[in-house]
């Protein structure tokens, strides 16, 4: 060092603050107050440089004593208000950046530094004034525009905080983090052009911004470029391989376009590098959700929630995912759960309606349904179910108006597809051709195709869309010309119709229900091995319906209840027309001495099954296509229903105006098949043929 009398010159002291040299600068300080103790610089530089190294306490001693020694100094105040705003001291801090400003209002640094104060104090107005003060004095000082731009932003002022990173960038247009938050705050606008040409702004100074380049990937997301966003994604790992969040939206990515493999694979990338990622986790858990991997996802759904317990949306698919495996209760608790912490959650509401749809508590059910609509009157998780409890009480006015939102439900996708052209209202048919459309499950379009003859009866030619396995049989229904399964064999037509549009196009009313059956046909004997013993009663029988329906676990009963039946009435005998693997369920019945017949291995189609329900005298199903087809063909029908039924059945009737000859058993509580198998049994030795209307 050189001799003390050098260093103690207060130019060389300024020197070496100003070249950084905190150490020597310190060191220097010292040694001029022990010469003067009142000389004003060196308290000053001593201060400023302890401040620094974050020695609050002495920094402020020395700093408060160079402004005492000098109270016109407006730069010691500043450095002195510097330190009492690192120290924690804001309250202190802004006074003193006051006091420097009423000596000298001009500095923009000071207006700058008070107005990060005011904002840390939670004055933001106060902190507009002084940023833009600071922008008045010197309008090239771009950290004003970026902080006041943060601010606006903060605020959710997103037009203000866009004007002010624009006027940053006329200052710098080779500021990257200039382009990044103008980029942020179009995409919170939702400006989502704007913001992905400011994010590849840019990139093309920084090309190597894994962030920015993610957040082109973002934007190319939000305007439904998917696999542009992958490709960015991708990129951005290139770069970063261990960006946990690039991985999480390249799994959402994949996800949306039905990749739940690479999907998957993603989500657990990004949680092998960070196992806290509460996003990945709750993606992960909705992609198995998607796969009815349900333990996996609840296990997901609650590490998502261990890390942040405010997480509602969490909480609400947590709840979807346990009614899924029957345990409402638990379900109900959390989605109560997600309103409490979000009130406008109206996912959450959705699902508390659900839970007392499912207790049959209608107009319980309605009013939660009812307050997710005030959130969002287009919501269609509201009114879909809220048409669902219409439809249920046999308003059905209300009921299928509110039930066309059903084709904005993302399961309908796959409908809309194949639906190109004008969809018909109700418009005049005379001469015109129209395609329907079968939409949901087998038993609904078996339901439903009795309204083709309506419209034939409005002049139209009808043709219909549906799978392959039912074609041939529903051509077989009055006014179906012919039917499709392939969209490119689809013929010219003028209209199409999703198939359960009709009954509300036509006004049905209980009264007015087409019911006149059979209204399908074979046609021809389609099980000329099938041999029945006129002297018998002769029963098909199901006890379980589509595995992956979404009720499966509540309409099905299982073959167990059903075996006190076979000896219940010595003239009945039984035959199995259950398909798939609960068929599969029979093949100890011999061992047990239990007489049914089981003719899985022959029902090879649809056509079939009705061949073999014509020859029936009865079939005892639950809530399944089968039941609908017997319907359909006119046959009697007992149909075993849960306590919580489909909408179709209606509520505390052994009836239904679809279906003339069919017989409804309920459960008279939630999960009591015992009930409904007794029922059917007293049924069974009285004369069920009598009874089966």
């Amino acid at each position: 060092m050189e001799n003390k009398k050098e260093v103690h010159n207060n130019q060389q002291l300024v020197d070496l603050f100003n070249n950084g040299d905190v150490k020597d600068c310190i060191v220097a300080c010292r040694l001029a107050l022990d010469e003067d103790t009142a000389n004003p610089v060196a308290n000053n530089l001593l201060g400023s440089s302890l401040a620094k190294n974050r020695l609050f306490k002495e920094a402020i001693f020395h700093l408060t004593y160079a402004v005492k020694l000098n109270l016109k100094n407006p730069t010691y105040l500043f450095n002195l208000a510097l330190a009492q705003f690192e120290s924690g001291d804001t309250d202190s801090a802004i006074s003193t950046y006051l006091k420097a400003l009423e000596i000298n209002h001009k500095i923009c640094a000071v207006h700058y530094s008070l107005a990060k104060a005011y904002r840390v104090k939670g004055a933001p107005d106060k902190a507009i004034e002084h940023y833009e003060k600071a922008i008045k004095i010197d309008k090239t000082y771009w950290k004003a525009y970026f902080e006041l731009g943060k601010l606006f932003s903060s605020l959710g002022e997103m037009d203000s905080a866009i004007e002010l990173y624009k006027r940053l960038l006329e200052v710098d247009k080779k500021s990257a983090k200039g382009w990044g938050k103008l980029g942020h705050c179009y995409s919170t606008a939702s400006h989502l052009e704007e913001a992905l040409a400011s994010y590849k702004q840019q990139v093309k100074i920084e090309p190597n911004n894994a962030l920015a380049i993610h957040n082109i990937g973002v934007s190319l997301w939000k305007l439904n470029r998917i696999n542009d966003a992958i490709d960015y994604y991708q990129r951005a790992l290139k770069i970063n391989p261990n960006y946990d969040d690039a991985y999480n939206h390249l799994g959402i990515a994949y996800m949306a376009n039905k990749d739940s493999k690479r999907g998957i694979k993603s989500f657990k990338k990004c949680l092998a590098i960070n196992a806290k990622n509460k996003g990945a986790l709750f993606n992960y858990a909705n992609a198995l959700k998607a796969e009815k991997k349900w333990g996996a996802a609840i296990n997901n759904y609650r590490k998502a929630i261990a890390i942040d317990e405010n997480y509602d949306a969490a909480y609400v698919n947590l709840a979807v995912a346990l009614n899924a495996i029957n345990k409402e209760e638990e379900a109900y608790g959390f989605a109560k759960k997600a309103v409490e912490i979000n009130p406008l959650r109206k996912e959450a509401l959705c699902n508390i309606g659900n839970y007392f749809l499912n207790k049959c508590e209608l107009d319980k059910a309605l009013k939660y349904y009812h307050k997710a609509k005030e959130i969002d009157p287009s919501y269609v998780g509201a009114l879909w179910n809220e048409s669902i409890i219409h439809l249920l009480k046999g308003d059905f006015a209300r009921g299928w108006e509110l039930y066309k939102c059903r084709m904005k439900k993302e399961e309908f996708d796959t409908i809309r597809a194949r639906m190109s052209g004008e969809t018909w209202a109700g418009e005049p048919l005379d001469g015109k051709t129209i395609l329907l459309h079968h939409e949901q499950g087998i038993g609904d379009t078996f339901q439903f195709i009795r309204y083709a003859k309506l419209v034939v009866d409005m002049g139209a030619k009808v043709f219909l869309d549906c799978p392959k396995s039912i074609a041939t049989l529903l051509e077989s229904a009055p006014g179906v010309s012919r039917a499709y399964s392939k969209v490119e064999d689809f013929p010219n037509y003028d209209y199409n119709c999703p198939l359960l549009d009709l009954p509300g196009i036509f006004k049905t009313t209980l009264s007015s229900i087409p019911n006149a059956v059979p209204y399908l046909s074979v046609g021809q004997d389609l099980s000329p091995w099938l041999t029945l013993d006129k002297n018998k009663i002769n029963i098909g029988i199901v006890w379980a319906g589509n595995p992956n329906h979404a009720k499966d676990a509540i309409r099905s009963c299982g073959f167990k209840l059903c075996e006190e039946l076979f000896g219940v009435n010595e003239k009945a005998m039984f035959y199995s027309l259950q398909v798939g693997e609960a068929a599969q369920d029979l093949q100890f019945t011999a061992e047990l001495g239990l007489h049914i017949e089981d003719l899985s291995e022959v029902l090879t189609n649809f056509r079939v099954t009705a061949s073999v329900i014509e020859k029936l005298d009865l079939v005892i199903t639950v809530d399944t296509s089968v039941a609908h087809l017997a319907g359909a063909l006119g046959k009697p029908v007992w149909t075993l229903l849960q306590y919580s039924p489909d909408w179709r059945w209606m509520m505390d009737r052994n009836d239904t105006p679809w279906y003339p000859t069919m017989r409804l058993f309920r459960q008279p509580a939630k999960d009591d098949w015992d009930s409904v198998f007794k029922d059917v049994s007293k049924a069974l030795c009285n004369d069920p043929l009598n009874q089966a209307r």
